[in-house]
């Protein structure tokens, strides 16, 4: 599975965004010394330069036919930014600036995945482009430095760029990507239209994300082939940005036959779970999986108002050592208990109430109902 640059702004959540470039695939430069600015690509620095693979080399005319490292599918076409001096490791100063579809607003955060390597002259230090935002293509007069990228070493690695766009960023529409201060060289890729960006090292047939009624949410993939592939990773979210790992499944090194690999989170958030898979070769390169996404509505309490009997909803595996607080209208527990879905209130008063389970992985749920 492959994935590719997308051509618009997608909001996944309300103020979750994963922004895109207005030319991701770099048409608006033409390959020479220093590439031509356009309304939707500029040169920042004079150094960086436009290069396309031929099927057996880089054209460009700093890096030129000095570079030979491949894109990662080696397809005549494909695109990337080279930021580096032509003979030498890099002198500093060189970067490009890419406009962005959208402005950013205040408050939204914003993911980008940047896929880059490291491809130095005479050297073998990493990769780590500085980046910033601005609404002009410089990084002086109100720009906004987002630090650097992680570094990158002699392998196509793709890492994610996230932040919440802060009120001095409000109306910013160029990302900037520099090689200073660290004085670092390599190529951001665009790759398109011809080539994809980021190959996983395994053929994946399909990556799936299902709720089971009271279990959880199944995650299942199958690969049709392997290749150096150490081991899975199952990665979960709230958000779609920020993912903790639930799971590491080992691969099956290198295979040519059909593989089913499967994991139940049995503690799924409340709403939307986000779902990927990491996956780490033997040679420590990483890559990611498309997302998927499971919502997990959660029932409410019956009948409400109630007399007697009040039914709770059946969570996903919760649990023996589950327990349900009741909790009158001054913040007082009156009720402790262990978790059931019946429960009998006959013998509290009238009024307004709230019932909270919680279980021992930290997960809660809290209702409101009124007895009669």
């Amino acid at each position: 599975m492959k994935m590719r640059h997308l051509i618009s702004f997608i909001c996944l959540l309300p103020g979750i965004c994963f922004g895109q470039f207005l030319d991701p695939c770099y048409t608006s430069a033409v390959s020479s010394t220093s590439f031509i600015s356009s309304a939707n690509l500029a040169d920042v620095g004079s150094n960086a330069d436009l290069c396309v693979w031929t099927g057996t080399t880089w054209t460009g005319d700093w890096p030129g036919a000095n570079l030979t490292l491949p894109p990662p599918v080696n397809m005549a076409g494909c695109r990337a930014i080279w930021q580096g001096n032509g003979t030498t490791w890099t002198t500093g100063g060189e970067g490009f600036g890419i406009r962005l579809s959208s402005p950013l607003v205040t408050g939204v955060a914003y993911s980008f995945p940047i896929t880059y390597v490291s491809h130095g002259f005479g050297s073998t230090g990493s990769f780590t482009p500085r980046v910033y935002t601005n609404s002009t293509p410089t990084t002086g007069g109100g720009a906004v430095t987002l630090g650097l990228m992680p570094p990158a070493g002699p392998a196509w690695t793709t890492n994610t760029l996230s932040f919440t766009a802060s009120a001095a960023q409000s109306g910013h529409i160029w990302l900037i990507f520099g090689t200073w201060p660290n004085l670092s060289s390599g190529f951001v890729n665009s790759f398109c239209p011809g080539c994809t960006t980021t190959p996983l090292p395994i053929e994946l047939l399909s990556f799936e994300a299902n709720y089971q009624e009271g279990q959880g949410v199944l995650t299942d993939w199958v690969t049709a082939s392997e290749m150096n592939n150490h081991y899975f990773v199952l990665q979960r979210s709230n958000n779609a940005i920020d993912f903790e790992d639930l799971t590491r499944i080992e691969g099956a090194g290198n295979s040519n036959s059909i593989l089913t690999y499967s994991y139940l989170d049995k503690y799924p958030y409340p709403g939307t779970s986000y779902y990927r898979l990491k996956q780490v070769d033997f040679n420590g390169t990483i890559s990611y999986s498309e997302v998927r996404s499971v919502e997990f509505l959660i029932g409410q309490p019956y009948p409400n108002p109630t007399s007697g009997i009040i039914y709770l909803p059946m969570l996903p595996s919760i649990g023996e050592n589950a327990t349900i607080e009741i909790f009158n209208n001054l913040g007082q527990i009156i009720l402790t208990l262990p978790y059931s879905t019946t429960i009998d209130v006959s013998k509290m008063g009238r009024g307004y109430y709230t019932l909270k389970i919680s279980t021992p992985q930290e997960q809660s749920y809290s209702y409101k109902f009124i007895k009669e």
